[in-house]
């Protein structure tokens, strides 16, 4: 079944997101993503809609305050853990120490997708600052 989703995010939390959707794609969901143009590099090409339909969207919630995690439940302080399953997106389990497994597990690989150019552009701002750079 499709899942089609709006995701107007920022950077950090889009990385997130995709760091995510290995998990629900292992459970066989096949999730469709509706995003801003310069975030659209984070997903994988097949997930990502070039048109922007009517999709629900993603509401993207802090995780846990820290006064409220301890050694049983740290995972719920990590803000991808504690949005696994929040609607529109289909329910993969409340998170849990087994999820949190799988998702510190999943290495998502976004090197073939930046051009070129872009990298190119970035080595040549770094070369230009003082080192070291932290």
């Amino acid at each position: 079944m499709t899942t089609t989703i709006s995701f107007p995010h920022g950077l950090g939390d889009c990385v997130y997101f995709a760091h995510q959707l290995p998990l629900y794609q292992r459970q066989g969901h096949d999730i469709q993503i509706v995003c801003n143009r310069d975030k659209r590099f984070l997903f994988p090409s097949e997930c990502v809609m070039k048109e922007k339909p009517q999709a629900p969207k993603v509401a993207w919630a802090h995780a846990r305050h820290l006064e409220s995690i301890d050694d049983e439940n740290h995972w719920m302080a990590n803000k991808a853990m504690f949005n696994f399953s929040a609607e529109p997106m289909p329910d993969i389990g409340p998170p849990s120490a087994e999820l949190w497994q799988e998702f510190a597990a999943a290495k998502v690989d976004i090197s073939a997708r930046i051009p070129e150019q872009t990298t190119g552009m970035v080595q040549r701002y770094f070369a230009t600052l003082e080192r070291p750079i932290t």
